[in-house]
């Protein structure tokens, strides 16, 4: 690796760009090294923080340069967090101040790059980034807002998932203003289409962490969800779409178990029965889908059992329905956990017999 590096410096990296082939060939290496190479990438850990400081004194000619060499340091460290883990703590102080610098920069491909180096920090902090999150909530904010920049939007939205596992209940005093943006993202047509499943996925993290407290939001996010729900396809769509449906729908059904559990975990179930009819309604529709994939099936399965546990006898009239008892046959056939849990929660309500 120290070889490796020494070629990301030579003078003739334009010629034979040989700095982008050594920092692939380092990547590659860090993440496919074996344990007893850790120590190494401890080792290299100082000199590339130096050597991204050292971007920042870059003169304006050099932008070019300075933006790729940022983005290509920042791909490195992000290779060696998630191969450290938790053994990156001590040095995640002076990583962290590098990266609000680089957030200060204007390029995309930078941000994008320090998005995912944040990601996999706080991934391997787990809660002790607590302390940390406070300067970086404005970036994340931006990231989200960044409408133009539509692959910035959606590492960020993964960022917001990342924080609700990592702070838990401590997201509580982000979650007023991440939900506003997000709602914002998801009625704003400018925004690439590809990034809105992620969004509502991601509105189901946030009730899993701050619970009881979804309930303000609501009356918000759910019409929000029926009306992505409502979506449909013709019956000739391409596999991009089918695909892409697939995804939306994946996503739509996460949001519902987040929301659902979430709001349970604090006793506050009560407030979604009034959607009860609208969400069996998306269920029917995945169950008549014939192209969705085993994943959608599975959280649909998983949705099913949920809503049959937590909300009981006021479920019986919607599980009649046949194409959600076919449903959970076909996942029975399909031998998948999800539809044990879903025909037992059925059973209780409607009998053994089906």
């Amino acid at each position: 690796n120290q070889e490796l590096l020494k070629c990301t410096q030579r003078e003739d990296l334009d010629e034979a760009n040989l700095r982008i082939a050594s920092y692939e060939v380092i990547n590659a290496i860090i993440r496919g090294g074996a344990d007893d190479t850790l120590e190494y990438n401890i080792q290299l850990i100082q000199g590339l923080m130096g050597r991204l400081a050292q971007t920042f004194q870059m003169t304006a000619q050099d932008k070019e340069e300075q933006y790729e060499l940022q983005g290509l340091l920042i791909g490195v460290f992000t290779s060696i967090i998630h191969r450290l883990g938790a053994r990156i703590e001590p040095f995640s102080q002076g990583i962290l101040q590098l990266l609000l610098q680089v957030f200060s920069q204007r390029s995309a491909s930078v941000h994008e790059e320090g998005l995912m180096a944040l990601s996999a920090m706080i991934l391997a902090l787990g809660p002790k980034f607590a302390q940390y999150t406070e300067p970086f909530m404005g970036v994340v904010k931006l990231g989200l807002q960044n409408h133009q920049e539509s692959e910035v939007c959606n590492i960020a939205v993964g960022v917001v998932g990342d924080l609700t596992r990592s702070l838990d209940r401590g997201f509580e005093k982000y979650s007023n203003d991440i939900v506003t943006i997000l709602l914002q993202d998801i009625s704003d047509p400018r925004l690439d289409n590809y990034v809105k499943p992620p969004i509502f996925a991601v509105l189901g993290d946030i009730a899993l962490a701050v619970r009881g407290k979804f309930v303000s939001y609501l009356g918000h996010v759910m019409p929000l969800l029926f009306e992505a729900c409502a979506l449909q396809v013709d019956g000739d769509e391409d596999d991009r779409v089918s695909d892409y449906l697939n995804q939306l729908r994946q996503s739509l059904l996460d949001a519902f178990v987040g929301i659902l559990q979430g709001l349970n975990d604090d006793k506050r179930i009560d407030t979604c029965a009034p959607y009860l009819e609208k969400i069996f309604q998306f269920i029917r529709t995945v169950a008549l889908d014939d192209s969705k994939d085993e994943d959608v099936l599975k959280t649909a399965l998983s949705l099913l059992g949920d809503l049959c546990r937590f909300f009981q006898h006021s479920c019986t009239p919607f599980v009649k329905d046949q194409s959600i008892i076919s449903m959970v046959k076909e996942g029975i056939d399909n031998e998948l956990q999800e539809a044990y849990y879903a025909k037992q929660q059925v059973s209780k309500l409607i009998g053994g017999g089906w």
